[in-house]
C-alpha cells in the first residue's frame, strides 16, 4: 500500500484502471469515483501529448488552440472541471497534485504511521535551526508550508495548530521545551499554577447535567422537576446556569421564594464580551487570540467577570480599536 500512495498520479491512475479490470469490476455500472477517476487519467493523457508536442507545460490558451489540431475533445474549461484548478492539473502531470486535508488523512491511516510527541517537537527544532526572526505560530506554518511544497519531504511537516493541539501546549511554551529550556511536564505545571480555576467560578454556578445529577434526574426529563424549582441564576447566551446551593437547596426539599442574585450585573457572556472587544464570541477562548481570561464555565458556556473585563478592556483600547477597524472595513 504504501507503494501505491507513493506513485505519481498517472501511474495510481493506471493501477486502479488494471486492478478493476482484474476484478472485473468494469463489467458493472461505473460509480461516480471511477467516471472522475476515468476523466482525471484522459485529461492527462492529453496534457502529456501537448506538453510532448510543446516541450514545455501548455498554457490554458496554448492547450485550447493545440487541443482543436489534435482534434480533442478536451478544453482548458474542461480540465479545470476536473482538477479545479489549471496548476492542479499541471501539477498532477509532474507527480502529486496538492493532497486535500480528508486525502492527507488517508494517507496518514493507510501508511499506519502516528506522529509521537517528539516528532511535533523535532519539526519545531527543525524550524527553529533556520534562525527564523520570529519565532511566532505563523512563522513557523508559514515555514511548513513553503518546506512541504519546495522540498516535498517523505513525511510532511505538521501544521501549527496540530502541534498545539497534540501539545496541549501554548506556542511560545513549545518553542522553549524544543530550544530544551523545560519540559513538556514543567511548562504544563507552570501553566496550571497560573490559570485560575474556572469550572464553577467564584458563584460556583452549574448548568443544567449538574443541576439534573443533583436533583438526580435525567436531564431529559430535567425541564419538569417543578414549578417551585429556582429560577436560572444567569442565562448564558440561552443556556441556564444556576447557584449549586440553590440546587441542592431544593434536593434537600428546601422549597422558598428564591430572590435574583443580580448576577446578570456582574458578568459578561460570550455573545456580550465579543462584542465589546470586537472578537468572535466562538473565537474568545482560543489559545492564539488575545483576550481576557473567563472567569467560569458552565452548561458548556463560558462567563467573565465584568469588572476584569473592563479592565482588560481599558488597558488594550487600542487592540480593540483595530479589531473594530478591521471588521468595519471586511464588512
Amino acid at each position: 500500500m504504501e507503494r501505491l500512495l507513493a506513485l505519481s498520479r498517472r501511474h495510481q491512475l493506471r493501477a486502479h484502471e488494471e486492478l478493476s479490470r482484474y476484478l472485473a469490476l468494469d463489467h458493472a455500472r461505473a460509480s461516480t469515483l471511477d467516471e472522475r477517476l476515468e476523466r482525471e487519467r484522459e485529461s492527462l493523457e492529453v496534457l502529456a501529448a501537448v506538453t510532448a508536442h510543446l516541450g514545455h507545460k501548455p498554457t490554458a490558451k496554448e492547450f485550447d488552440e493545440l487541443a482543436v489540431k489534435f482534434s480533442s475533445a478536451w478544453s482548458s474549461a474542461k480540465v479545470i472541471r476536473v482538477w479545479r484548478y489549471w496548476r492542479t492539473g499541471l501539477a498532477a502531470l509532474d507527480g502529486q497534485p496538492p493532497l486535500s486535508p480528508e486525502q492527507s488523512a488517508a494517507k496518514a491511516h493507510l501508511s499506519g504511521y502516528r506522529r509521537s510527541r517528539e516528532d511535533y517537537l523535532t519539526a519545531v527544532r527543525h524550524w527553529l535551526k533556520t534562525s527564523p526572526p520570529r519565532e511566532t505560530l505563523n512563522a513557523y506554518c508559514a515555514w511548513a508550508r513553503q518546506t512541504n511544497e519546495v522540498e516535498r519531504p517523505e513525511r510532511r511537516l505538521p501544521h501549527g495548530n496540530t502541534i498545539q493541539s497534540n501539545l496541549a501546549r501554548s506556542w511560545p511554551d513549545i518553542v522553549r521545551v524544543a530550544k530544551g529550556e523545560a519540559t513538556l511536564e514543567d511548562v504544563a505545571a507552570k501553566s496550571v499554577s497560573r490559570r485560575r480555576d474556572y469550572s464553577d467560578g467564584p458563584d460556583d454556578l452549574i448548568g443544567p447535567g449538574t443541576a439534573a445529577r443533583i436533583c438526580r434526574v435525567s436531564v431529559t426529563t430535567f425541564g419538569g422537576v417543578g414549578a417551585d424549582f429556582p429560577p436560572p441564576a444567569l442565562d448564558l447566551d440561552g443556556v441556564p446556569a444556576w447557584l449549586r446551593r440553590d440546587v441542592e437547596a431544593y434536593a434537600a426539599g428546601k422549597r422558598a421564594d428564591w430572590r435574583d442574585h443580580g448576577l446578570a450585573a456582574r458578568y459578561y457572556t460570550a455573545r456580550e464580551l465579543g462584542e465589546r472587544a470586537a472578537i468572535d464570541p466562538r473565537a474568545l477562548c482560543r489559545p492564539t487570540v488575545v483576550a481576557p481570561l473567563r472567569t467560569g464555565r458552565a452548561g458548556g458556556r463560558n462567563y467573565w467577570l465584568r469588572r476584569e473585563a473592563d479592565a482588560w478592556l481599558a488597558s488594550n483600547a487600542d487592540r480593540v480599536s483595530r479589531r473594530r477597524r478591521r471588521r468595519a472595513a471586511s464588512a
